[in-house]
């Protein structure tokens, strides 16, 4: 399936090594990919990568919150996800859920499974992840009910991570503008802000099936 339609956004900050894997692997699947670097320098290959129609580079040494709203207004395709700098997004994963979109217009946003890679002895090992993860139930309809479910998890936090789900644009704009309204100096508030939002305006679906690899930072190459 042509990951032509997606955009994924990257927001980082002096984490550039990062950034390039993002670039090799996002030229090669063919979805659009938006970095918007916080880093005191620009990052040095960002002139090489003006040659890939499908990466977008912005250095802006702003404020965590003002460069989540400029992600609002540049992404320009049909959808978006937020992907942080030391994570992946596998093909399958994100096919269905980009099948998942298209096919059903009730359906606002689309999360997945993840995995955890970490190092340990020499070797390279793998775990599910947030296992405890549900949906809700399918004919809840977005308000004030939806939300109390979302948020009634039975490990007392949220069903599943809203934050890191594949939107239609005009959703991931508008979720955007609305949680990073307001600065706030811990970037955690921003996420909980985000899950008292989306329950309450939109429709959320979580497949069954493994989206996101996460590599954990301190130690992936």
């Amino acid at each position: 399936m042509s990951l032509k339609g997606l955009t994924v956004v990257v927001v980082t900050y002096s984490r550039q090594r990062y950034v390039d894997r993002q670039v090799a692997y996002w030229t090669e699947l063919g979805a659009n990919l938006l970095i918007l670097d916080g880093s005191p320098q620009a990052h040095p290959n960002r002139l090489q990568w003006e040659a890939f129609p499908n990466v977008v580079y912005v250095h802006s040494t702003t404020t965590y919150r003002d460069r989540h709203l400029m992600a609002a207004d540049l992404v320009a395709s049909k959808y978006a996800i937020l992907l942080h700098d030391d994570e992946f997004l596998l093909n399958p994963g994100i096919s269905k859920c980009v099948e998942k979109l298209d096919n059903d217009s009730t359906i606002d946003c689309v999360a997945g499974r993840a995995i955890n890679f970490f190092y340990q002895d020499g070797n390279v090992y793998g775990q599910r992840i947030y296992q405890g993860f549900s949906n809700i139930e399918p004919d809840s309809d977005p308000g004030l009910e939806r939300m109390e479910e979302f948020w009634n998890d039975q490990d007392g936090y949220v069903r599943h991570y809203t934050l890191f789900s594949m939107m239609r644009r005009d959703v991931f704009s508008k979720l955007l503008k609305q949680t990073f309204a307001t600065e706030h100096t811990n970037p955690y508030v921003y996420e909980i802000r985000l899950h008292l939002v989306t329950p309450l305006q939109h429709a959320e679906d979580l497949i069954n099936l493994i989206k996101s690899p996460h590599l954990q930072s301190s130690q992936a190459q």
